[in-house]
C-alpha cells in the first residue's frame, strides 16, 4: 500500500495501524493467555488430589482384601504419573533445574523459539525440619518454579504454554508478564512462571511399588 504524501494523512493511518495492533494483542491475551492463569487453582487441585490418593492408599492397604484391588489400582496410577511419564518432576544429579530447563527448551526448540533466560525461584519447604517424613501426615508434594523469558508473539506463546499442559497435566502456569518491544509491535518481551510437583521424600516412590507388591502378593 503506497502511504499518501500528506504528512497528516500518513499519522491518520499509523494510528488507525497502531489501533488495530493493540486490538488484536488484547483479543489474543484474553482470549488465548488469560485461561491459563484462570486454571492455576483447579492444576494446584490435581496435586492436592493425588496427595490425598496417597493418603488414601496407605490406609487401604491396611484393611481387608475388599480394598485390596482399589488400592492397588490408585497405588499404580500414582506409579505411573511418577515414574513412567514423569510428570511429578525429579532432579537429575540433585539439580530440579536442568530437568526443567531440558522440557522448557524442547517445546520451545518444537515451535522455532528460543528462551532468553529460564532461572529457579526459590520455595517454601512444606516439611518442617523435626517432621517425619513418613508420617501419615506428612506433606507428600512439594512445588518447583521456574521463571522463563522469552521473546515471541501472543500466539506463540498461547502455542507454548499449551504445549507444556498437554504435555503434563500437573503443570501450572502461574504468572505471566508481557512488556511490548518498539523496534517489533508483533513481538514482547514475556515473563512466565512454570510450577511442577515434587516428591517431599524422594523416596515416596519406591515405597509405593513395595506397596504395590504387598497389595498383589495379598490378592494372590
Amino acid at each position: 500500500m503506497k502511504l499518501p504524501e500528506d504528512s497528516e494523512e500518513r499519522k491518520k493511518i499509523f494510528m488507525l495501524i497502531g489501533i488495530g495492533v493493540a486490538a488484536a494483542c488484547y483479543v489474543l491475551y484474553s482470549f488465548g493467555i488469560s485461561p491459563y492463569l484462570q486454571h492455576k487453582q483447579e492444576k494446584r487441585a490435581k496435586i492436592e488430589e493425588l496427595e490425598g490418593k496417597i493418603w488414601r492408599a496407605q490406609l487401604d492397604v491396611r484393611k481387608t482384601k475388599t480394598y485390596l484391588q482399589e488400592n492397588n489400582d490408585v497405588i499404580a496410577k500414582i506409579i505411573d504419573v511418577s515414574e513412567n511419564k514423569l510428570q511429578i518432576l525429579h532432579p537429575n544429579l540433585g539439580n530440579y533445574l536442568l530437568v526443567a530447563s531440558d522440557i522448557i527448551n524442547r517445546q520451545a526448540d518444537n515451535l522455532n523459539l528460543v528462551t532468553d533466560e529460564i532461572r529457579e525461584i526459590p520455595a517454601p519447604k512444606k516439611l518442617d525440619e523435626d517432621q517425619d517424613p513418613d508420617a501419615d501426615d506428612a506433606p507428600r508434594f512439594n512445588t518447583y518454579k521456574v521463571n522463563v523469558n522469552i521473546k515471541c508473539s501472543f500466539a506463540e506463546l498461547t502455542q507454548l504454554l499449551q504445549a507444556l499442559e498437554n504435555e503434563n497435566p500437573y503443570l501450572c502456569i502461574t504468572r505471566i508478564g508481557v512488556v511490548g518491544q518498539k523496534d517489533d509491535v508483533m513481538k514482547h518481551a514475556i515473563s512466565f512462571d512454570v510450577e511442577w510437583p515434587t516428591w517431599v521424600n524422594s523416596k515416596q516412590p519406591i515405597k509405593l511399588v513395595a506397596q504395590q507388591m504387598i497389595a498383589k502378593s495379598a490378592k494372590e
